[in-house]
């Protein structure tokens, strides 16, 4: 087999169907839109991928999948669960071993901590002013 294409498949119009229907017609979107993206008419569902549709029931298929389409060699498309980690984890070599640096000048000499200069400056009269209540309000007089 080789390598696939990445597809993101809104399913969303299967909330337009009736409560009992929508995983069984999430697996038939899915099978649509690999037939039109592709051009095969024999298109297989993984088991995996309809694992994942009909895990919350026949009622609440998720909104939107992530599949990978890789055609065999008998002509079919298979389409699976697309699922980024497995797929970055095999495509990732060994990292190259750091290089090892000749001491720089600069690094040589250890840096003095600079201390902030907060003492020497003077602290905002916005800062520490607090809003005091009115010593001045007094109660408006009633009118008898």
């Amino acid at each position: 087999m080789s390598m696939g294409n990445v597809h993101t498949i809104n399913l969303g119009k299967v909330m337009l169907s009736q409560s009992q229907h929508r995983a069984a017609r999430a697996i038939n979107m899915v099978k649509e839109y690999a037939r039109r993206h592709e051009g095969v008419a024999d298109v297989k569902i993984d088991t995996k991928l309809a694992e994942i549709i009909w895990a919350r029931g026949a009622r609440r298929p998720p909104r939107k999948i992530t599949v990978e389409m890789v055609i065999d060699d008998a002509g079919a498309v298979m389409v699976m669960h697309y699922d980024e980690v497995e797929a970055t984890a095999v495509q990732v070599s060994e990292p190259p071993e750091p290089k090892e640096e000749s001491p720089s000048v600069e690094a040589a000499e250890p840096e003095s901590p600079q201390l902030p200069e907060a003492a020497d400056a003077q602290p905002s009269p916005k800062a520490d002013a607090q809003p005091s209540p009115k010593a001045d309000a007094q109660p408006s007089p009633k009118a008898n």
